[in-house]
């Protein structure tokens, strides 16, 4: 399968957000709204399902999503209603330098070796007026081997994809061009999945927890509060790290 046919794929199968998701973007909102002022405009590179690029577009802001592929467009539309939606290349962003006063991604940059992240690291700052911020999977050693076991028995879905150090999301930003104001780490809970029987037992073997749907949503809660008290913590042992550039 080719990384298009990849995602294609899973947003094909999509069928929404639990409530360790809901937390983990709300840490991403927390972030880069304290980035943001009044009237402002933002570009999502690779947008996938939508849900950010409709969450600031309903708090007023020019929230604009660029996704590779009709299927996560089609989500981001019908589902979370984004309207400023654009089929491009995140390698040759389709816009005039300086467009937007904040460019992002999350969850993309990881799935593509160098010189081919700079590349787009430099693309995203390239049509930023100002900031540049970017979340990846960091080396926290329990999702690193629930990875590795995924893979083993054939169960991870999302294709290639490398994990990131302060230090290496810091060389980064800086061969792109870019100064790192801050690393933020996110969603420090352990991997979990709402319960479900016999499943269970796969799900442990997977280094997952199987609890019930009200139980992800307390860890959810008291995990996000939690990153926000205790900052270097959860840039060390969260599940992704998220750099803070500017040009």
């Amino acid at each position: 399968m080719s990384e298009r046919e990849i995602w294609d794929s899973i947003y094909q199968k999509f069928q929404g957000f639990n409530e360790a998701d809901n937390a983990f973007y709300s840490r991403i909102i927390q972030t880069i709204s304290k980035f943001l002022g009044k009237e402002q405009s933002m570009l999502e590179v690779g947008s996938g399902s939508g849900y950010l690029v409709s969450y600031f577009q309903n708090k007023n802001f020019l929230s604009v999503g660029l996704d590779r592929s009709l299927t996560p467009i089609k989500i981001a539309s019908t589902v979370f209603g984004a309207k400023n939606l654009i089929i491009g290349d995140m390698f040759c962003l389709p816009f005039k330098d300086n467009s937007f006063d904040l460019v992002w991604n999350e969850g993309v940059i990881e799935h593509f070796k160098e010189p081919k992240n700079i590349q787009a690291c430099k693309e995203m700052a390239r049509v930023s007026k100002k900031y540049v911020i970017v979340a990846v999977p960091s080396k926290n050693p329990i999702w690193l081997a629930r990875k590795t076991i995924l893979k083993i028995i054939n169960r991870w879905p999302y294709g290639y994809e490398e994990s990131y150090s302060l230090s290496r999301l810091t060389k980064l930003f800086s061969k792109s061009g870019l100064k790192v104001l801050d690393i933020v780490g996110i969603r420090t809970m352990p991997p979990v999945k709402e319960r479900k029987r016999l499943k269970d037992i796969l799900s442990l073997i997977t280094l997952t927890l199987p609890v019930s749907s009200k139980s992800i949503g307390k860890l959810a809660r008291s995990s996000l509060e939690f990153e926000s008290r205790h900052k270097t913590y959860a840039r060390i042992f969260g599940y992704a790290i998220m750099a803070i550039g500017i040009k």
